[in-house]
């Protein structure tokens, strides 16, 4: 009985073991890149597509500007605005900063941006260690729109975030909320 008990509860807990935290934490992070790539999908449905900006136009809508994107929520939800600024310096430097921790006014030295046919190409190492690549489109009160544009990736074509502000010069000193 002791035998048929042990094997028991043996198999009730391979049975509902999910598995390594490794494996568990990989199903955790598809199941919530899923979720945000229904959500996109859903927003750049839902959303009017502004007036596209084509490579020529890039350039002036970019250079020597502060492009803002204020949410509010920090990421993960927390409490609190949270705001980023990409300022587009007129030789190709990027700089990136954002309310919480990103706080150093001249971005890293590494981070540019350029344009590639209609796209805007960056790279910004605080954020990603890949280059991406956006199309850009106006919408009628001035304000950008931000199009994924990675062919072959199942994210091209979606709408990823909207500035609240386009600034002349570079950012103001960030501020800690």
């Amino acid at each position: 009985m002791r035998r048929l008990f042990a094997l028991a509860a043996t198999l009730l807990v391979v049975a509902c073991y999910p598995g390594s935290d490794a494996q568990v934490a990989a199903r955790a992070s598809r199941r919530e890149g899923e979720r945000r790539l229904r959500s996109m999908k859903s927003a750049t449905a839902e959303t009017p597509r502004g007036q596209a900006i084509p490579g020529a136009a890039l350039q002036a809508a970019l250079a020597g500007k502060t492009h803002v994107f204020s949410y509010p929520s920090r990421p993960g939800g927390g409490k609190g605005r949270y705001v980023e600024h990409y300022y587009f310096a007129p030789d190709g430097h990027l700089a990136y900063t954002n309310s919480l921790w990103a706080l150093e006014p001249a971005g890293r030295a590494e981070d540019h941006w350029w344009i590639d046919g209609d796209r805007l190409c960056l790279l910004n190492s605080t954020m990603n260690s890949q280059t991406q690549c956006f199309l850009l489109a106006r919408i009628p009160e001035g304000r950008l729109q931000y199009f994924i544009a990675t062919p072959g990736s199942e994210y091209d074509g979606l709408l990823t975030k909207v500035t609240d502000a386009v600034l002349d010069g570079s950012p103001p000193a960030p501020r800690i909320p």
